[in-house]
Formats: C-alpha cells, structure tokens, sequence
C-alpha cells in the first residue's frame, strides 16, 4: 500500500496491522529510502523522503523489494492550502508572489493520478473541496468525516472532502455513530499553521 504526501502514517498504520507492508512518501521524512517499523507478521512500512515527483528514484530503490504489482491501494492526500476553498482569502496575495501557485498545486494531484495508473492499482486522492473541481474534474466521492464516525469517533465534524478515484476503487458506505451529538465545525474555526 503507498500512501502519498503522507507525513503520519494514519493511513498505513490498519494495512501494516493486516500484514500489508506500507510506503509513505513525503517531504518531511528524512531523505531517501527507511524501513520505519516492523510488524510481527513481517510486514514493513517504509517511508521515502522526498518530494512524489521523485517518485521514479523512490520506485527503483524500493523494487528491489517489491514489484508493481504487489501494490493493492494508492492513497494521496496532495497539500491543500493552494486549492482548498478554505484558503481562498489569501489566493489573491499568492497569484501576485507566483502567478501558476495553483498550477503548481494541481500538478501533484494530476501527478498522484500518473504514478497510480502506471502501477495499475485502485487509488484514490483526497482534498477538501476547491479549485480542484474546477481545474481539473468534479469528484467522484463527496464526504464530511462525521460520516463514518463509527471508525473513529473523534472525527465528528464536518469538512466536506473529495475523493478523486480510479482503477476499481469504491468508497465505503458512511457508517454513522448514532449515538454520538451532532457533528460540529471545528475544523473551520481551527487557525491555520502545521
């Protein structure tokens, strides 16, 4: 499973759990190739540090490995802050500093699209929703993580997401906690920064 832009590891962590060895590739990791954690079943999450446009010399170190179609799942989550709606207030600034910001932006995305049609696996591609609908495609998927609040219970708030997808992948069915109060939302009163 690869998981681009991908700093955490949130979304690797239940794949490495069921024996599916995970690559993260960001930035913010150190540079190069790291095996980062074993699981007991042998399964290995590595993380890449560098940029995905990199991606070349990352596949290559990791094929010794791994082929590709040992890959099940490409999951991208390109940075936001360039295309989301939510930032929006500070484009015009942006657009003066750097006329193509958003070009630039949208290029990882497409990019994220490029790396998982050549591996030929089902992936998906995750932003808030923005500039990306209008620049490149509508989504596929619409969601707010209060969706699927029976997974985890502290994402009970609404951020309405795109899911731009392909090669056979299917987004689950919300899976809603009853139980829990209405959804609140907190990510838009949250400051912006790390």
């Amino acid at each position: 499973m690869i998981s681009l832009f991908d700093r955490t590891g949130v979304m690797c962590r239940p794949f490495l759990k069921c024996g599916v060895s995970t690559l993260q590739v960001d930035v913010h990791h150190g540079p190069g190739l790291r095996i980062a954690e074993k699981s007991p079943s042998g399964a290995i999450m590595y993380t890449y540090g560098g940029c995905v446009t990199d991606w070349y010399e990352c596949w290559d170190t990791l094929s010794l490995v791994h082929n590709k179609g040992d890959v099940v799942l490409l999951a991208a989550f390109p940075p936001c802050t360039d295309l989301a709606n939510s930032g929006a207030r500070w484009w015009k600034a942006k657009a003066k500093k750097n006329p193509n910001f958003q070009e630039q932006a949208l290029s990882l995305v497409v990019w994220s699209k490029f790396v998982a049609e050549g591996l030929g696996c089902p992936y998906f591609i995750e932003n808030p929703m923005g500039r990306i609908s209008t620049m490149w495609r509508k989504p596929d998927y619409i969601f707010h993580p209060h969706h699927y609040t029976r997974y985890c219970s502290d994402d009970n708030y609404t951020k309405k997401t795109g899911i731009w997808a392909g090669n056979g992948f299917r987004m689950p069915e919300p899976w809603k906690d009853e139980r829990l109060p209405p959804s609140d939302d907190r990510v838009h009163k949250t400051p912006g920064g790390p």
